[in-house]
């Protein structure tokens, strides 16, 4: 397993009890998430659906890598890395 770092944006941050980052132990971003939502459910429910897959308005960045282009919630993941959520921002 990995020690990494779950960075969360400043509109997330009120769910990760105002923290802008977070750090667990995983071996791929499904494990990460899982660790985090144990303490922070709400924080995780605002980036997962129901059933368990990325909300399709939240990018998640492994190495500045879309999890979408690599494995999804199965990206291995590496000591050191950070993991960034950052949810689509619409607007004109």
């Amino acid at each position: 397993m990995a020690e990494v770092t779950l960075r969360i944006p400043t509109p997330l941050q009120p769910y990760a009890n105002g923290n802008g980052e977070l750090r667990a132990e995983a071996g791929y971003v499904d494990e990460l998430l899982e660790r985090i939502g144990a303490e922070h459910q709400a924080l995780v429910q605002r980036i997962r659906t129901r059933d368990g897959q990325l909300r399709p308005y939240v990018n998640v960045f492994v190495r500045r890598t879309d999890i979408r282009e690599l494995q999804g919630l199965e990206t291995e993941l590496h000591d050191g890395d950070e993991v960034i959520v950052m949810p689509s921002v619409a607007g004109g």
